[in-house]
């Protein structure tokens, strides 16, 4: 009998106790058909997701996010496309597969945790009254609700409300870099 084992989501390995973080509203569902010589080749998927997991694994949940029954597919790949997501929401899925003589796999369970947008507080610029001589320095709080690691920060900075993309991502603007009277954000 064949059975639907390593499945991603966006590459992650996911399983019923394994759930990734993923970035976006349109993940990537990949799995692999494991099957012996005597088993036909995977022919039809059927895949739910729930943010329940009353029911997780068997013909019962409650698919109330996505509920796709006897699609032809021989890829191994399914793309979510809906935009019905929900950034820091926890999702439970199941997928089977049948192959061309209609016979199913078993329930196979998976999950993952669309990500929460990081966010910063408490920024400000220092000196507060700087000199011709002083470089300016960003200050702030980072915050990830989903305690990652500070990663793909954007720092942008503007002379008199133009961006001067020669300092992109740096937190401190160097002396050189400013004249009187210039109005830095």
């Amino acid at each position: 009998m064949a059975s639907i084992i390593d499945i991603r989501i966006n590459d992650q390995i996911t399983s019923e106790t394994s759930s990734p973080f993923i970035a976006g509203f349109n993940p990537v569902i990949t799995w692999e058909y494991d099957s012996d010589a005597a088993t036909p080749s995977q022919a039809n998927i059927d895949i739910r997701i729930s943010d329940s997991s009353d029911n997780w694994g068997n013909s019962l949940f409650g698919a109330n996010v996505l509920n796709v029954d006897g699609q032809e597919n021989t890829s191994n790949s399914f793309e979510y496309v809906l935009t019905n997501l929900i950034r820091g929401t926890q999702y439970y899925g199941q997928i089977r597969a049948d192959d061309i003589d209609g016979e199913s796999t078993i329930w196979t369970k998976f999950q993952f945790k669309v990500n929460q947008l990081p966010f910063v507080t408490n920024f400000y610029l220092t000196p507060l009254s700087p000199s011709l001589n002083d470089a300016i320095e960003l200050n702030y709080t980072y915050q990830d609700p989903d305690l990652h690691d500070q990663s793909g920060t954007k720092i942008r900075w503007y002379r008199d409300n133009l961006p001067i993309t020669k300092y992109d991502g740096l937190c401190t603007l160097p002396a050189s870099a400013t004249s009187a009277n210039d109005s830095w954000t």
